[in-house]
């Protein structure tokens, strides 16, 4: 849900620069986007954030071939 929401916001950005309402994609942006505060990583589980980043990689990799292997599967 979430990747759907960023995908509109960025349509949104860039269908302004295309119309000629901003005269650039950082322009719209300082226009659009407002920070209401700045997220920091929690430190402390850094080793968890780690363990399952290591694991993610090696999934990763591991099932390259899998996925091609998927995405010519009929749909």
């Amino acid at each position: 849900m979430w990747t759907i929401i960023n995908q509109g916001v960025y349509n949104a950005i860039l269908a302004g620069v295309g119309a000629g309402i901003y005269d650039s994609v950082e322009n719209a942006c300082d226009t659009l986007i407002r920070k209401k505060s700045i997220q920091y990583p929690n430190l402390s589980a850094r080793k968890q954030y780690e363990e399952y980043y290591e694991l993610y990689k090696k999934l990763y990799t591991d099932l390259q071939e899998s996925f091609k292997y998927l995405s010519k599967l009929p749909k």
